[in-house]
């Protein structure tokens, strides 16, 4: 079974790009590949509306700690 373990989206000039890590085990439960990568670009629209709703997250999170950002978004 493949359990991720990390995930990332970026932005790119290609699209979306979705990055994960990942362990994978056996029926038994025994660890049988670990911290293994991938990745793939996506212009899938749910994937897009949660990128957009986990930047706003990090804004509201910046904006808590008195960061600040060019365009003043919350």
């Amino acid at each position: 079974m493949k359990q991720i373990t990390a995930l990332s989206l970026v932005r790119t000039g290609e699209g979306l790009r979705l990055s994960y890590a990942y362990n994978e085990t056996d029926g038994t439960g025994r660890l049988v590949l670990a911290g293994q990568r991938g990745c793939c670009l996506t212009d899938d629209p749910e994937a897009n509306a949660l990128a957009a709703r986990l930047e706003t997250l990090a804004l509201r999170h910046l904006a808590r700690q008195g960061g600040a950002y060019a365009d003043g978004a919350v």
